[in-house]
């Protein structure tokens, strides 16, 4: 981590995020080494020592002024007593909880109850004032102890389809509510005195864009569009055509993945919101793992990168691992550099970047990872493309992603 902060930093990028406010489902699937445990002896670690790691990362990316993005998901959790963080490891007993500490929870199907027992992955009942109070309060507490944050994540649940189906939820669109809850979290920070800088985020059920509740002080405010289920296999560019959005069912709607779907949803938000908007990505994340020679999600990004500009957003966050250097790190190095010129040709910052790292022999290492790429056929990786032609895609897509 300490030495991706100092990394990252010379490739001229300018951001670093730190998810959770204890991070230890990252740490702790690596010192126990959850799936090479026959390899390698666990060492495992507890959350002191996380959030110890924690902080010195944070003072890494402070001392390379980088601007420092905090936490994302677990507010729906934390302010109400429920774990709130992201570890395999995490044991908690579901039934020690009352019915009435449970009343804040969304209610799907007629029963309020931790969403397939992950209170991280759960949503709160958004229309209670006493649920955006406390959120907001819990928010400001926050910020209020922890002023070296830049731009503070507040995130909903990382589930999808299991927003509040309560007869007062209905009455507008999970996004809708999350602006109050902005709206009052802006409230309490002004009366506070403090500037802190809110992210909020566009991500599974909320590309829905409110129709009812806008944000009042957008100074306040930065937008986080998050298209996780977007294919990565093309692009957004000028000829893209964004359809109609499908209309918005509660807990029951379809994933979008095409470039022209993703484009859509944004372009609604942007109807509602006119401040700063930027996107959330997953280059790194798992997509980076299914293209062994990096040349293919190298394109991905120099090509996503300059789609910003048409796109309407101010540049990028990536989700992703911090071990992105193998076979090389071509793929993070084309991304900074077109993040610094749009203008830049991606042949040209190739042939530079091979030439350093590779030697006189850098074309011979460029033909082999291009072929390594073409073999595995990153649309085929990616469970968009099958050698069975009667299987359809979207089938293979949604095996792939488990």
């Amino acid at each position: 981590m300490l030495e991706c902060a100092d990394y990252y930093a010379k490739l001229e990028m300018n951001v670093y995020m730190l998810e959770w406010f204890v991070p230890n489902g990252y740490y702790n699937r690596y010192y126990t080494h959850l799936h090479n445990d026959k390899n390698r002896i666990p060492e495992p670690v507890d959350d002191t020592q996380i959030l110890q790691w924690k902080r010195q990362t944070e003072v890494e990316i402070s001392k390379r002024g980088l601007m420092f993005h905090d936490i994302g998901h677990g507010w729906i959790a934390r302010p109400f007593g429920f774990p709130c963080n992201n570890s395999v490891s995490d044991s908690f007993d579901l039934f020690r909880y009352t019915e009435d500490q449970k009343s804040v929870l969304a209610m799907i199907d007629g029963k309020r109850d931790f969403f397939k027992g992950l209170p991280l992955n759960t949503n709160v009942c958004m229309s209670q004032p006493a649920v955006r109070e406390t959120m907001a309060q819990e928010v400001a507490n926050y910020a209020e102890n922890h002023k070296n944050i830049d731009y503070l994540h507040v995130w909903l649940s990382d589930g999808a389809k299991n927003h509040c189906e309560c007869e007062e939820c209905r009455k507008m669109r999970p996004s809708d509510w999350y602006m109050m809850i902005m709206n009052r979290i802006d409230e309490v920070l002004t009366e506070r005195g403090l500037d802190t800088r809110i992210v909020f985020i566009a991500y599974l059920d909320t590309i829905f864009a409110p129709e009812q509740v806008t944000i009042k002080n957008p100074e306040r405010f930065s937008l986080l569009y998050a298209p996780i289920t977007r294919s990565y296999t093309a692009s957004i560019t000028e000829d893209t055509v964004a359809p109609p959005v499908q209309p918005y069912v509660r807990n029951n709607w379809e994933r979008p993945t095409d470039s022209g779907a993703t484009l859509a949803y944004l372009r609604n938000w942007q109807k509602v919101w006119p401040g700063a908007a930027f996107s959330y990505e997953y280059h790194f994340w798992r997509h980076q793992f299914l293209d062994p020679g990096g040349l293919a999600l190298a394109r991905r990004l120099y090509e996503d990168v300059r789609s910003l500009r048409f796109a309407g957003l101010d540049g990028y966050v990536q989700d992703g691992s911090q071990r992105s250097g193998f076979p090389n790190a071509f793929p993070a190095y084309i991304y900074a550099e077109t993040l610094m010129n749009r203008d830049c040709d991606f042949e040209s910052v190739k042939a530079d970047y091979f030439a350093h790292i590779y030697g006189p022999d850098w074309k011979q290492a460029a033909q082999l990872l291009q072929q390594i790429s073409d073999t595995f056929d990153f649309a085929y990786m990616e469970g968009e493309r099958s050698a069975d032609q009667s299987t359809p895609p979207t089938t293979i897509r949604t095996e792939s992603a488990g």
